[in-house]
């Protein structure tokens, strides 16, 4: 049996306009900009403390695509 739900990825606009509502209603938006804002600055600063070199390992940093294609 087919979902009744239409998916928000084949239309682009009822994807925006959902994106809005939830940010409307909401908080998990505004409680990582406040992170971002407030604290991410000092965790970022603090990281090199004492150090002339930092080393960076990125894993599962991507965009989440797969293979050639994208």
């Amino acid at each position: 049996m087919a979902s009744p739900m239409r998916s928000l990825l084949a239309d682009l606009d009822r994807y925006v306009q959902s994106f809005r509502l939830f940010l409307e209603n909401s908080t998990e938006h505004q409680s990582m900009q406040d992170f971002v804002e407030r604290h991410l600055p000092d965790v970022i600063a603090s990281i090199g403390n004492g150090k002339s070199t930092i080393n960076v390992l990125s894993v599962g940093g991507g965009a989440g695509m797969y293979g050639p294609q994208y």
